[in-house]
């Protein structure tokens, strides 16, 4: 059996590592100083998933591409990942001071409440009157539309655009057409017939 310093040292893993870290370099959120790194990041990703190469399954070439493209991908899912993230800084609720009004400073800790948490959970205690009117307003828009109208708003609900489009086989840009022609229906009327916006 081959054992994992082999997988590791083979020409193959050296070869084809070296290709796919100068092919990452040219794609967005990746540099050519990152080559290094890379390269290094998927030969430690090889020699972790090299215990699981089984020779019965298939060939070490098959498992070695197999492994570095699944590193790849991961890799850039997580720049991505990084580049989408606004950069809100984190805040520690006991070492942040706040000014209680009085001249007294409190850690935030001590002044968030088990109502603030069910606000932000979504969890706090509905008003009844809020409620009613809330499933008031929801029966008189369903009265509007149809049965598919219905179904196709809970899907986009439910699934999102992107998941409605896979639902239904059409485009997202399809879906957000739809759902337009759907607002458009119950935008308010201005003066000159035309809808505000």
């Amino acid at each position: 059996m081959t054992n994992r310093t082999d997988i590791v040292s083979h020409p193959f893993a050296a070869n084809l590592i070296r290709r796919k870290a100068q092919q990452l370099c040219r794609r967005p959120g990746f540099s050519r100083s990152d080559e290094d790194d890379l390269t290094q990041g998927m030969l430690l990703y090889l020699w972790t998933a090299s215990r699981l190469y089984n020779p019965a399954r298939g060939n070490v070439e098959a498992f070695i591409v197999t492994a570095v493209r699944s590193w790849m991908d991961m890799e850039v899912r997580r720049r991505r990942a990084e580049m989408r993230f606004t950069g809100v800084p984190d805040t520690s609720l006991d070492s942040t001071l706040v000014d209680c009004g009085d001249g007294d400073f409190s850690a935030l800790v001590n002044l968030i409440g088990t109502a603030d948490a069910d606000r932000r959970l979504g969890r706090e205690a509905r008003d009844l009157l809020a409620d009613l009117d809330l499933r008031e307003v929801v029966a008189r828009v369903t009265s509007r539309l149809s049965q598919r109208e219905v179904q196709f708003i809970r899907d986009v609900i439910d699934r999102g655009v992107a998941g409605t489009a896979r639902k239904r086989r059409v485009s997202r840009r399809q879906v957000l057409v739809k759902l337009a022609a759907i607002r458009e229906r119950f935008a308010p009327k201005r003066t000159d017939g035309e809808s505000a916006a």
